[in-house]
This record gives structure tokens, C-alpha cells and sequence, in this order.
């Protein structure tokens, strides 16, 4: 028998198993009747189905391309045969395409599991993590420079100064912190994602800047890859690692709505109207996602690579706001599961006039920056020297969502 065919058939077997375990009482609560169908080995459900179980009108179809609802719980706009989706105005990515057919439109039953129950309905995620406060991971360090800005600077010292400034504005609302790094230092990335087992009430914010090619420009956030699931730069393949179980996919729901809380925020913040800068909320197995067992996500806070974006980086107002919208998406993410440390964010960083409560504190920078005409690489702002005693590790496990038929991707480097 060709290899090929056995690896298929080991796969059906790991997925049978699986068929019956995935939401068994989402598929029949509120009086929605779930059609499940397969397609490509997966289980698909209806839009149709989906639409009435989210109270959601019938679907608009734009165009032979793009299918819209809008309903209570926000905006949708699908794209045909597509993981990419628009949600309240944001890109965000699926594991899997919406698949347009004759018969109506499908979504994966992971999806609908990982991704939009966590989204439309944040409440329903069973958690009694109070979350008490938030490991901050400055990306690099050390001999690890990471990306170079084509301004000379290095993402290392970005990062760092990045997160000592949300560190900063964290801490004038009384949040506890933590970072991974303080100084100019190497840290492997598996201990990085161990900070979670000494702080296991936290949540995880790793922040990078991105490079490619001096075209390519904007803002992404990522979250782990649900297990059995496609990440985003895979584009479907499959192998047998994809379905093993990691200490990541523990907190698969808390993953997506934080990564999304945050980069809705970046993205209209520091980029509003410009849909060519949303890179979209990702999926991705880098070590710091895939090895914490904590809530955690990765922001990609522009191109170094780019002469504009990095020319904006090398700014410190652009970082501060950077860091302002960050803290901002951190609350919307704790209002959303009702934490109690929501109180701390009863007013926004970003904009301290424009929500209840009293001004943030130091004032925001401007939201519209002056590009300098010439390069400057700032230095790193200054180390804050309070590091919390450590927690004693009692994880709260949250009750998982059981995987379903699932698709995962190849091991990623970090960025």
C-alpha cells in the first residue's frame, strides 16, 4: 500500500473518534437543527444553520466572492473558498475556506469551535482564571537582534522599550507585571513560555516587529493553532505532529478572543481606514504560543523592513501609542470573560476622554506622527526594577471545547 494512502487512512482513524465529541450541546441547544456534512475528510456546517444559531438574518450575498451577515453580535463578511473573513471590520484568518456551493455556503466545525463561539459569545468560555496579571515577552535580545529597520535600529531594542512602556501604563492601574526579559539578554524561547507555569493566573503578550520585503507593511497578531488545525502560512497541509496535543491548545478559546481583542485595537488605532495594513488575526505554532499554558498572544507591531513603517518604529510616539492600544485590547479582552481586573480598564490609554473614569496616566502621544526626516534609533526606556513574587503554581484548567475532525501545520520558528 503507497505511503501516501496509509498516512490517510492513520488520519481517519485518529479523527473517528473525534466525530461525536465537539460541541455535542452547541449542535443541539436553542432549537438549531446542526446539518453536519464533510467535505475534504472534514465536517462542515451550514451558514444557514450557523446564522440561526447566532441570530443572525439571512446572509447577503455581495457578490459571487463575499456573503455578509449582520446581527447582535456584530458584522461578518465571508469570502468564498477563503480563510479569510472580515469580522466587525477586522481581518481575521480561519483554519480552514468557507466553502461557497450551489446548495449555500459552509463553515468547519473547528472553526465554529475555535473561532467564532469564542468570539460571538466570549461569555459561554468556562473559565475561573481571575487573571491577575499580564508576563509581557519582549521579543530577541542578546545575540538574537532580530529584525533589522532599515533606519539602523534592531527590533531587540524596540521590543524592550515597547514593553517597558506597556509595562508602564499597566502598572499605573495597579496590574501586576512581568517580563520575560529586562536588559539586552538572551532568552531561549521554551523558557520564555515557561514563565506560565510560575504565573499560571496571567496572561502571555509577546511583542515583535515584522520583515519581508520592503513592500510589505501592516499589523498581525497570532494566536496558537487549534489542535488538528491548518495555520495560516500552511495553507491546508496537513502532517501527523498537527494533532498532538501541546500545552498551547489548552486555552484554545481565551487565545483567539485575546489575540483579536488586541489587534482590533492596533489596527484602528494606529492604522483607521487603511484595510491594506490589516494583516489580520493569524494562527501560528511559534514556541512562545505552543509551549504556554496561559492565554497568550504575539503582536507583529510593523515592518522594520518597510522605509516608511520602520521610520515610524524608530519614533517613540509610535511606540507609546503602540503600547497604548495593546492595554487597551488587554481590558476588552478582560471586560469580555468578566474578569475582575476589568476594573483597572474602566478607561481606555488610548483615548482617556472618550470612556468613563479618570485620564490615563502619562498623557497619550499625539495619534497623528511626524515622520523625522532623519533616522533615530532611540535608546531603550528604563528598567523597572519590581518583579511580583512568584505565584505558587495551581493552574486553573479551563474545561477545553473536545477536538473535532482537525488539520494542523508544519512546525514554525519564531519570528
Amino acid at each position: 500500500m503507497p505511503a501516501a494512502v496509509k498516512f490517510k487512512l492513520r488520519l481517519l482513524f485518529l479523527l473517528l473518534p473525534q466525530l461525536f465529541l465537539l460541541f455535542p450541546g452547541l449542535l443541539r441547544a436553542e432549537n438549531t437543527s446542526w446539518h453536519l456534512v464533510t467535505r475534504n475528510h472534514r465536517d462542515y456546517l451550514p451558514l444557514a444553520d450557523f446564522c440561526a444559531f447566532y441570530e443572525f438574518p439571512s446572509p447577503t450575498v455581495n457578490d459571487n466572492h463575499r456573503l455578509s451577515v449582520k446581527g447582535p453580535r456584530g458584522q461578518i463578511t465571508f469570502e468564498a473558498d477563503s480563510t479569510r473573513i472580515t469580522y466587525n471590520g477586522v481581518c481575521h484568518y480561519l483554519s480552514f475556506p468557507v466553502l461557497a456551493e450551489e446548495g449555500g455556503w459552509y463553515v468547519s466545525r473547528i472553526d465554529l469551535a475555535y473561532f467564532f463561539e469564542p468570539l460571538l459569545r466570549p461569555a459561554k468560555i468556562a473559565t475561573d482564571n481571575p487573571f491577575k496579571g499580564v508576563i509581557i515577552d519582549p521579543g530577541h535580545g542578546g545575540a538574537d537582534n532580530g529584525a533589522y529597520s532599515t533606519q539602523g535600529g534592531m527590533e531587540k531594542t524596540y521590543t524592550l522599550d515597547t514593553a517597558f512602556r506597556l509595562e508602564r501604563l499597566l502598572q499605573s492601574r495597579n496590574v501586576t507585571t512581568v517580563l520575560t526579559r529586562r536588559r539586552d539578554e538572551f532568552i531561549p524561547l521554551e523558557e520564555r513560555a515557561r514563565f506560565g507555569e510560575r504565573y499560571p493566573d496571567f496572561l502571555f503578550v509577546s511583542i515583535h516587529f515584522n520583515s519581508a520585503g520592503r513592500g510589505a507593511r501592516g499589523l498581525e497578531t497570532y494566536a496558537e493553532t487549534p489542535r488538528g488545525a491548518s495555520s495560516t502560512s500552511s495553507e491546508g497541509s496537513l502532517r501527523q505532529s498537527d494533532f498532538e496535543n501541546v500545552p498551547g491548545n489548552e486555552e484554545n478559546p481565551l487565545n483567539i478572543l485575546l489575540a483579536s481583542s488586541i489587534h482590533r485595537r492596533i489596527s484602528n488605532g494606529l492604522n483607521p481606514g487603511d484595510l491594506e495594513a490589516d494583516r489580520g488575526v493569524k494562527r501560528a505554532r511559534f514556541v512562545v504560543l505552543k509551549e504556554n499554558p496561559l492565554p497568550a498572544t504575539l503582536v507583529e507591531g510593523g515592518f522594520l523592513t518597510n522605509p516608511l513603517e520602520s521610520r515610524l518604529i524608530a519614533q517613540t510616539a509610535y511606540r507609546q501609542k503602540l503600547a497604548e492600544f495593546i492595554a487597551d485590547g488587554i481590558g476588552d479582552f478582560l471586560r469580555s470573560t468578566k474578569s475582575p481586573l476589568a476594573a483597572a480598564f474602566r478607561a481606555s490609554f488610548s483615548e482617556p476622554n472618550l470612556e468613563p473614569g479618570p485620564p490615563s496616566s502619562p498623557p497619550s502621544a499625539p495619534a497623528v506622527l511626524n515622520i523625522p526626516t532623519a533616522p533615530a534609533v532611540p535608546e531603550p526606556a528604563p528598567e523597572i526594577s519590581t518583579v511580583p513574587p512568584a505565584i505558587p503554581s495551581d493552574p486553573t484548567a479551563m474545561a477545553p471545547i473536545p477536538p473535532a475532525q482537525q488539520t494542523q501545520q508544519p512546525q514554525q520558528a519564531q519570528p
